[in-house]
């Protein structure tokens, strides 16, 4: 062989990248831990870290700040955490909270009551109220230091629960960025609770351009069941033209504008995805106009061919 695609496991990619050889090798995944670049061996995944970058990015740009977060109380979510915060504070921005929640959860009210500090104006009333010894009239208030609300979630389920409660507390004003997996493409049904919410997700999905709108036709066509897999298609789509540019390597940085983002190499030989956003409106995703943003840590991009 050439050229070797795959696999597709973190567990087995740790296992191949142990005996990477000269064979040119393009893994569907990235490694668990961070490796030296071995110039035979690249990685390439639908990352969430990738969609955290982008966020705190359009973030940054629409004037954010300060910043609360809920992510998935796993390792999964507390990754996700962390690639937001650190591209968010390196641009000047602040986290000041978040809330690990259970991604099983069903009720979103105590979570986010608590990441709002809503409970903290609760307490304040009763003791107020306890020390005058009157009823006092009481409205609760959320936290006023935020600019923007950053929910990770690793299904779509989560997502209309926490955007109920959201607006329960009176935050629905505040600015809502998630991660791709809160839009689920499989799904017919409007998600009116999500409007406002802002999201990055491959082009596959929500690019206007006609290679895209092209591709989801196909999918749609000749298989309609297999809807949910659509960012797989766009990252097999792509991983077929990465093959043909990382194989010609020729000392120059490149860029591709693929279906699953726009492509380039890191100093570890992983490709980084810049995506598009989108906002759901009237219940479905609608792509945003602004320029796909630049994740901050782009100059790190070396990109050789």
């Amino acid at each position: 062989a050439d050229f070797i695609v795959g696999p597709l496991l973190r567990p087995e990619v740790d296992q191949v990248i142990a005996q990477a050889g000269f064979v040119p090798t393009l893994a569907l995944n990235y490694a668990t831990n961070d490796t030296t670049f071995l110039r035979s061996f690249y990685q390439f995944a639908l990352a969430p870290e990738d969609e955290a970058r982008v966020i705190a990015a359009a973030a940054i740009a629409a004037g954010a700040k300060t910043a609360v977060a809920f992510v998935p109380s796993n390792q999964s979510g507390y990754q996700i955490r962390d690639s937001f915060q650190a591209a968010f504070e390196e641009a000047g921005g602040e986290l000041l909270d978040w809330y690990g929640y259970e991604p099983a959860l069903q009720d979103f009210s105590q979570p986010t009551a608590t990441l709002l500090n809503v409970r903290r104006s609760a307490d304040r009333h009763r003791r107020l109220a306890a020390n005058l010894g009157l009823p006092v009239q009481f409205e609760a208030r959320h936290r006023e230091d935020i600019d923007m609300i950053f929910v990770a979630v690793i299904e779509s389920r989560p997502g209309p629960l926490i955007a109920a409660q959201l607006r329960f507390y009176g935050a629905g004003a505040i600015p809502v960025y998630a991660n791709a997996e809160i839009f689920d493409p499989a799904s017919t049904a409007r998600t009116g609770d999500l409007n406002g919410f802002i999201f990055a997700d491959a082009p596959v999905l929500i690019a206007t351009d006609d290679g895209a709108s092209a591709l989801r036709a196909d999918l749609q066509a000749y298989w309609p069941q297999r809807t949910a897999l659509a960012r797989f298609y766009g990252l097999g789509f792509d991983a077929y033209g990465l093959a043909g540019s990382l194989y010609t390597n020729g000392g120059e940085p490149w860029s591709i504008r693929g279906m699953s983002g726009d492509l380039s190499l890191d100093s570890q030989g992983r490709v980084r995805r810049v995506l598009p956003l989108a906002q759901f409106r009237s219940g479905r995703p609608v792509a945003l106009d602004a320029q796909r943003a630049q994740p901050i840590d782009s100059s790190g991009l070396i990109g050789l061919r």
